[in-house]
């Protein structure tokens, strides 16, 4: 491997949503992603692929209202309650 071809590698650790969609940016990177469980997408491979987003575009097409205060609370209360490796 030359050193051209080091400085357009990265290896993303976490093979989560956030994890999966930074390795999917087409920048020209080859990318190697690692996970620790059998599934990649970790919580959304449980969840049927779906991702709860709160306060999106599509929900404001559809004249609904949303508010990004109330889903951080949810997201980070339940965060808290997990206890960390």
């Amino acid at each position: 491997m030359t050193r051209t071809s080091l400085a357009r590698t990265a290896v993303v650790v976490g093979a989560g949503l956030a994890g999966l969609a930074t390795a999917a940016a087409d920048r020209g990177v080859a990318v190697t992603v690692l996970g620790e469980g059998d599934l990649a997408g970790r919580a959304a491979s449980f969840s049927g692929d779906h991702v709860w987003m709160a306060a999106n575009h599509l929900e404001a097409a559809q004249g609904i209202q949303d508010d990004l205060a109330p889903a951080e609370a949810y997201v980070r209360a339940v965060g808290a309650s997990h206890t960390h490796r």
